[in-house]
C-alpha cells in the first residue's frame, strides 16, 4: 500500500490572542455573548483537540473538523456528533 495522506483541521472560532487585539469593546462583548461559555476563549483550550490529531487515537481520522465554537466535534464525511466533554 502506498502512502496514506490524513486531512484534518481544527476550527476554534473566535480565541482571545494577540491577533484579536483590534478589536473594540462592542466587538468584543458581541463576539463573546455568541459563544455557549459567554467569555474569551484561550488558545490552551484547543490542547485537547491537536493531542487527539497528533496522536495514535486519531489514526483513523480522516476529513474531519473540530469545532470548539460549539463543544461538539463534527466529522464531514460521518455526520456524528460527539459530545466533546467526554474526552476532557
Amino acid at each position: 500500500m502506498g502512502i496514506i495522506s490524513r486531512v484534518n483541521s481544527v476550527s476554534p472560532g473566535y480565541m482571545l490572542t494577540q491577533l484579536t487585539n483590534f478589536a473594540d469593546d462592542n466587538m468584543r462583548k458581541e463576539w463573546i455573548d455568541s459563544t455557549p461559555m459567554a467569555r474569551e476563549r484561550l488558545p490552551v483550550e484547543l490542547v485537547g483537540a491537536n493531542l487527539y490529531l497528533a496522536s495514535d487515537a486519531s489514526t483513523y481520522t480522516t476529513g474531519s473538523d473540530i469545532v470548539r465554537r460549539r463543544l461538539h466535534l463534527y466529522s464531514l464525511l460521518a455526520a456524528v456528533v460527539i459530545d466533546l466533554n467526554d474526552f476532557d
